[in-house]
């Protein structure tokens, strides 16, 4: 039905009387997608067009590219405090190996490692693999090395083995405009910005320290608490740590349940004279992409969800109901990524006028407390900067009345030694190389394993295997789960021989013969299996005693075959008969 206070063509107005917030909404047919800005009491609703601008960013020296890990990267480390650190890229000329290791960014910031191994027996113009390291903050360098010779070299300036947190539930955890938040101080604390409208997560992989005027990626709005809780885990940690966030505001658990399982849902503050549907599978969507890219590529420690005003006013939900609902979001965020994945719920309730409920907390608290579920508990936020600026966001005002500072400062206390040593952090997967080899036809074969449900080369094709012509290809990757894999691109062009044979012989290519004199011709090549005479001969050498013209081609360990040798000629003259004297 329309919404009495739905105009298309200039949006809609709320007043204050129905809620004291200005909503930004972009409408589809019976459909709704917002974001939430604290500024003022009414404003009309406008359509937003998100612009996005990536890159991915190649550290190179010389000839070599370095493609992954981007600048200020940090993986998520295990209970142990190392990770392994995967490496990936490209080369144009002739190497034996590829080596890199770390070198704290300071002193005291992490363990240095010698030069170790990433990858040797390189083929088709990549390097893929990965070295260990203990938790810090890097300079990573990579050399390229022929005949015991670096003749190539490549740097990461800032590379992390630390933690990441990704953020979920409603407004006091994506973060409210204009509220005094303080971005991180501490160089160590990081996140990609950008904020989405839709739902989508972009291949972004341009991380920044989480200073001042940063969103947090996909959808958290400026620093929030994130910035000074980062300078607290960072300084007592002594690891660099990412944040990533996927909260929405006004959203109910309902919501969140719902979207997860794909069902249409709807928003409960703003279902007034009408039903507005979020868009996009949101906003659970957001959790998912974030979950399968970021989560997939870098690791994950924790979720940190704080979510449950909506559920207190208007929804009025019971423990029950609510515990309900909250666990199939865990359920299903475990399913759609990893087990293990590890959750820390916030007590909270608390909304404009209506006080902190029992029943919310105690759905919470259920949630918590359920053996074996891998969730902690995380701060009770109702007792927080109390009364709030609008009853019930966080907000730093003044020196001695900063509510992001204690939300920080709470988040940080539950964050403690226990957390850490008991939660299990999900790591980073691990690159996959593709098969590579030549068919029959000499044409190049990438294969990679079929076990992923959901593959695309750059040439379009959708199958695990392809045989293409030389070039240069990539694949995009995703499990069953949708979780992302890197890839490297492939060269085809280094795959095969890059020289034709030589052929030599023992003897001149002219000789007299009875029928039992041969010479003896060679192939020689360097990087090859076996050859490939024009008589059908497979061996290196071979014995002719024919006038023929002979060629070869060499074949390498993919099966590729060269082009043909020049051609030689071999001249065999027959005796002349014994003169008879008369």
């Amino acid at each position: 039905m329309k919404h009495p206070y739905f105009d298309k063509t200039h949006g809609v107005v709320l007043s204050k009387s129905i809620i004291p917030c200005v909503y930004y909404l972009s409408f589809c047919p019976k459909k709704l997608y917002f974001t939430m800005s604290f500024k003022v009491h009414f404003a009309k609703i406008i359509f937003f067009k998100a612009c996005f601008i990536w890159l991915y960013p190649l550290v190179s020296s010389a000839q070599m590219s370095v493609s992954f890990p981007t600048n200020r990267a940090v993986f998520q480390r295990n209970n142990e405090n190392f990770a392994f650190v995967n490496i990936m890229g490209n080369y144009t000329q002739s190497l034996d190996k590829i080596e890199a290791r770390l070198t704290p960014i300071e002193d005291g910031q992490g363990i240095a490692t010698d030069w170790a191994l990433v990858q040797e027996n390189l083929k088709a113009g990549y390097f893929a693999g990965k070295i260990k390291g203990q938790g810090g903050w890097y300079k990573m360098e990579i050399r390229g090395v022929k005949n015991n010779v670096v003749v190539e070299t490549a740097t990461v300036d800032k590379v992390g083995v630390g933690e990441v947190f990704i953020a979920v539930g409603q407004s006091n955890a994506q973060g409210i405009a204009d509220s005094g938040a303080n971005g991180a101080t501490d160089d160590r604390v990081n996140t990609v910005n950008f904020f989405n409208y839709d739902g989508t997560v972009p291949e972004n992989l341009n991380f920044v320290q989480l200073s001042q005027n940063v969103d947090i990626a996909p959808h958290g709005t400026g620093p929030w608490c994130y910035g000074e809780l980062g300078d607290k885990l960072v300084k007592r940690l002594n690891v660099p740590v990412v944040f990533f966030n996927a909260a929405f505001l006004t959203v109910s658990v309902i919501n969140w349940r719902e979207s997860a399982e794909r069902q249409p849902t709807f928003n409960f503050v703003l279902d007034i004279g009408g039903r507005f549907e979020y868009m996009f599978n949101l906003p659970y969507s957001n959790l998912r992409n974030t979950l399968n890219y970021y989560g997939a590529l870098l690791g994950v420690r924790s979720l940190l969800w704080i979510q449950g005003e909506t559920d207190n006013s208007p929804n009025r939900l019971s423990a029950d109901v609510y515990a309900a609902n909250l666990q199939t979001v865990v359920d299903i965020s475990r399913k759609d990524f990893d087990n293990n994945l590890t959750w820390m719920v916030a007590r909270t309730s608390l909304t404009y006028q209506t006080p902190s409920n029992p029943e919310i907390i105690g759905g919470q608290n259920k949630v918590i407390t359920k053996a074996g579920n891998n969730v902690f508990g995380g701060p009770f936020t109702d007792n927080l900067q109390i009364p709030r600026a609008d009853n019930v966001h966080f907000k730093n005002i003044s020196p001695d009345n900063m509510g992001l500072s204690l939300l920080a400062e709470n988040w940080d206390n539950f964050l403690d030694d226990n957390f850490f040593q008991n939660s299990k952090p999900v790591l980073a997967k691990s690159i996959v190389e593709p098969e590579i080899s030549c068919d029959a036809d000499n044409l190049s074969v990438l294969k990679i394993p079929n076990t992923f449900s959901n593959s695309e080369w750059s040439n379009g094709s959708k199958d695990s295997q392809i045989s293409v012509e030389k070039g240069i290809y990539s694949v995009a990757l995703k499990d069953s789960q949708g979780n992302k894999y890197l890839s490297p691109s492939v060269n085809t062009n280094l795959i095969y021989p890059q020289t034709k044979p030589i052929i030599t012989s023992d003897k001149s290519l002219e000789f007299c013969t009875d029928g039992t004199n041969k010479i003896e011709l060679s192939a020689n090549a360097t990087g090859v299996k076996s050859y490939v005479w024009s008589t059908g001969e497979t061996t290196q050498n071979i014995s002719v005693g024919n006038s023929s013209e002979y060629s070869v081609s060499s074949k390498n360990d993919f099966g590729c075959v060269s082009e043909l040798s020049e051609k030689v000629l071999v001249k065999a003259n027959p005796v002349p008969l014994q003169p008879k004297i008369t």
